[in-house]
């Protein structure tokens, strides 16, 4: 979600936070975007490892993690909220200049939300 931050030296600048699925372990997933990013500084405590059906848990609920999955037992009280998502893999990068006019436009905006 990216949000528009005001720095110590009062200039404004983007913050982008991701929410990822990693199938495997987290020194496995450390190692690749520390080789391919480095500069996102990911660390170990930045991770949670867990099951297949304990992210089910955390993805589908916002439940914290670290919640039984006992939860999946219980019926939803009263209405349930609908929500429908769509993933898909990048086929070209943005170039770098397409980026930077983003990031200025972005910087433009005072109350900035996305999800």
């Amino acid at each position: 979600m990216p949000q528009v931050l005001n720095t110590s030296l009062g200039n404004k600048t983007v913050e982008v936070s991701f929410i990822g699925f990693f199938l495997g372990q987290s020194d496995e997933l450390l190692s690749l975007i520390n080789r391919s990013l480095p500069e996102l500084g990911l660390q170990k405590m930045d991770c949670y490892e867990m099951s297949w059906v304990e992210s089910t848990v955390f993805w589908a609920n916002n439940y914290p993690v670290g919640t039984s999955i006992d939860v999946l037992l219980e019926r939803p009280k009263g209405p349930t909220d609908n929500f429908k998502g769509k993933s898909d893999y990048v086929k070209e990068p943005i170039p770098k200049q397409d980026i930077e006019f983003i990031l200025k436009e972005l910087l433009k905006i005072e109350n900035l939300w996305m999800e």
